[in-house]
């Protein structure tokens, strides 16, 4: 073997030695250092790790504890409470039930009622159809004594008239045949306008002549000795007076008028002579007529409701009579009362309806007796009434009738038949007495205070402004 290849290998074995003590020396620290990372995990990061885990341990296990006894006391409060609430809906279950039970007999009382209020109901049914029944059949009696009583009333009311008349038949009807005129007032004094204006309403008062115009709420005052004009006053509240009466024995007048512009709202106005109002009270209707009776007695037609009031002069109601649809009372437009049972009135305006005055019940508003035909005196099938406007109560019983659109005054006697006409139109340029002028038509008439005279309101018409200039007519009765 030759030096080189013990060199070489002399070189290699060092140059190994060399790598491994190099290898020695890198991983001795490298040993070192994983030892020390071992002996650091075992002794002190281990334990550690160890501490933790056994100290979270211990806090899962408390908290697990006190989880465990929050449930359990949670568990005990549910438990609590729902004891609590089975023992607080132990008394609502009882009411509960015992207001079903009360329900139930509820339900049950009210079946029993219905049934026993339908039987009722059926016993009520039958009891009021016969009580129907019975009425139908009173009325039906009662109608047939009404009638009776109609009939006997009618017949008493004609030999009452035969008895008087036969006792003293020369002073039954005391009027002049022909009556004169004494004065013809043209009422001017109220201006010039109130000229133009119809006369409404007249009233007597002792020995003064009071005279209302339409559309005004003046009153003028004439003397029926003298004629002249003695006073003059207004009346309150009244827009437009339809009618004005007075009642014997007082020295009242009694004013019925509109005091709202629209007509809907009529009143009666007790006032004195001299003007001053006493008192006032609502008619009951919107238009009317008024007359009186006795002393204290005003007598009221409301035209549209077909109804008569009687009132007392303090306004109480005294009494009313309905007009009975049955006896065909169209257009009603003047009613007087002649005594406690009776009632007479005059209706009919247009064409068509049945131009009368009768007598009726203060009962039932029935028609006892009737005057429509005049033919006592002409013979003339066509002599009729022709609106008469206006009645007044004379002597012994007897009716004047305003006859307008036949322009005359017509005598009628206590039982409603014709005598004669007091007063008529001029019928030509030979009359030998005094009467109506042809251009006026008679609409309000009334007696002084001796009965002696009539004084007659008649206004004029034209076709343009229709009811037009009124005046005065007194007359003499005396024969």
């Amino acid at each position: 073997m030759s030096n080189s290849t013990v060199i070489d290998c002399v070189c290699d074995c060092k140059r190994f030695v060399d790598a491994i003590f190099c290898f020695v020396f890198l991983l001795i620290p490298l040993s070192v250092a994983i030892t020390s990372a071992i002996f650091y995990y075992q002794l002190i990061y281990k334990p550690k790790q160890d501490l933790a885990k056994r100290e979270q341990m211990n806090v899962d296990d408390e908290t697990l504890s006190l989880q465990g006894k929050e449930e359990g006391r949670q568990s005990e409060e549910s438990g609590n409470r729902r004891r609590r609430g089975l023992e607080l809906e132990k008394p609502v279950l009882k009411q509960r039930q015992e207001y079903n039970e009360m329900e139930e007999n509820r339900s049950k009382r009210i079946s029993e009622g219905e049934g026993k209020m339908k039987d009722l109901v059926e016993e009520k049914k039958k009891q009021i159809e016969e009580l129907e029944k019975e009425v139908k059949r009173r009325e039906k009696t009662i109608a047939k004594y009404e009638s009776t009583i109609h009939q006997m009333r009618r017949r008493t009311l004609d030999l009452r008239d035969q008895l008087r008349f036969h006792q003293n038949p020369s002073e039954y009807l005391d009027y002049a045949d022909r009556p004169s005129l004494i004065r013809s007032i043209a009422t001017e004094a109220a201006g010039s306008s109130a000229a133009k204006r119809p006369v409404n309403g007249m009233a007597v008062v002792e020995k003064s002549l009071f005279v209302i115009h339409s559309l005004s709420s003046e009153i003028e005052v004439y003397d029926l000795t003298t004629f002249a004009l003695t006073d003059q006053f207004p009346v309150p509240m009244v827009t437009d007076p339809m009618d004005m009466t007075s009642c014997a024995g007082t020295s009242c007048i009694f004013v019925l008028g509109r005091v709202d512009p629209s007509g809907k709202s009529s009143r009666i106005l007790r006032m004195e002579a001299h003007g001053s109002l006493i008192l006032d009270w609502f008619s009951g209707g919107n238009s009317g007529r008024l007359s009186t009776h006795e002393a204290r007695t005003v007598v009221c037609l409301l035209i549209e409701r077909m109804v008569v009031c009687e009132f007392s002069d303090d306004g109480r109601l005294l009494h009313t009579v309905r007009l009975s649809p049955e006896a065909c009372l169209n257009n009603p437009l003047h009613a007087i009362k002649v005594n406690d049972f009776h009632v007479v009135l005059s209706h009919g305006h247009s064409q068509e309806d049945h131009h009368r005055v009768c007598l009726l019940s203060v009962d039932g508003g029935g028609v006892l007796r009737d005057c429509s035909e005049l033919t006592k005196r002409r013979l003339l099938p066509d002599d009729r009434f022709d609106n008469p406007i206006c009645v007044v109560g004379g002597r012994r019983g007897s009716v004047l009738v305003a006859d307008r659109d036949n322009r005359r005054i017509v005598l009628l006697n206590s039982s409603l038949k014709y005598e004669r006409i007091l007063i008529e139109a001029e019928r030509g340029p030979f009359t030998d007495h005094d009467s109506i002028p042809t251009d006026t038509f008679p609409e309000r008439i009334c007696f002084d205070e001796t009965g002696h005279q009539l004084v007659v309101a008649v206004n004029g018409f034209s076709p343009d402004r229709g009811r037009q200039d009124g005046r005065i007519l007194v007359f003499d009765l005396r024969l």
